[in-house]
């Protein structure tokens, strides 16, 4: 997921997280995965309260970091 560079700094990425988690995620798993997520990500995930910092790195509450291929 992404917004385009015009709409950034709306809290539209927030709202389709939000929106995502609690219609999709939420009703096949408790925890979902993020894949290489950017720092952009990373500290939505963390306002969220998704993820929590822990010196240089995070640890998933809400969700679990997905290894790419």
């Amino acid at each position: 997921m992404f917004i385009v560079e015009d709409e950034r700094r709306k809290g539209l990425a927030q709202q389709m997280v939000m929106f995502w988690v609690e219609n999709h995620a939420d009703t096949l798993n408790e925890r979902f995965g993020i894949e290489a997520p950017n720092e952009k990500a990373l500290s939505l995930h963390l306002k969220l309260g998704h993820i929590r910092a822990e010196g240089d790195s995070y640890v998933g509450i809400k969700c679990f970091k997905v290894q790419s291929f």
